[in-house]
């Protein structure tokens, strides 16, 4: 009979200590699910910072500042990561350049971490690049890298 229990005491603690699920007051629940519920959501929007300019040495051109944010969400809807381009682009007269880019991608979840992150500008675009990897039972069980690219066009349409 104590063998027996022992035997069972044994099996609930080699299982216990195998599973990926961590409980605590501050981390209630870190299950590792790495099923298709998670998606991709873009949204382009205007720069608060720096608004509509007009050049004086070019009266037909403008400079706009917007960004381009591609969030990482779960099924619920719930922000993992992101990665956001921030893009400084002057416009009009027939032509678009991009003047600057940056980069802000940061992880919203714990288990969840942003590497890699790097801004370029080519012409008319400003891309950021990032990876975004999932951890869980101290391993990464997930990587993914993404693109995020901003383009205007010479009468001011981003895409």
């Amino acid at each position: 009979m104590k063998k027996t229990l022992s035997t069972i005491f044994l099996i609930i603690i080699t299982i216990s200590s195998a599973t990926c699920s961590v409980f605590s007051e501050a981390n209630p629940a870190q299950i590792c699910d790495d099923s298709d519920g998670y998606y991709f959501e873009t949204v382009i929007e205007e720069d608060t910072i720096e608004t509509s300019l007009k050049f004086s040495t070019s009266s037909k051109s403008t400079v706009k500042t917007k960004s381009k944010t591609t969030y990482y969400k779960n099924h619920n809807g719930q922000v993992m990561w992101y990665v956001k381009v921030i893009g400084t682009f002057e416009y009009g007269n027939g032509h678009a350049n991009c003047l600057k880019a940056s980069v802000s991608a940061h992880s919203k979840h714990p288990s969840w971490s942003v590497h890699n992150k790097f801004a370029t500008k080519n012409k008319n675009t400003a891309s950021a690049t990032a990876t975004g990897r999932h951890h869980c039972c101290g391993r990464v069980v997930k990587t993914i890298n993404k693109t995020v690219t901003l383009k205007c066009s010479p009468s001011g349409k981003f895409s």
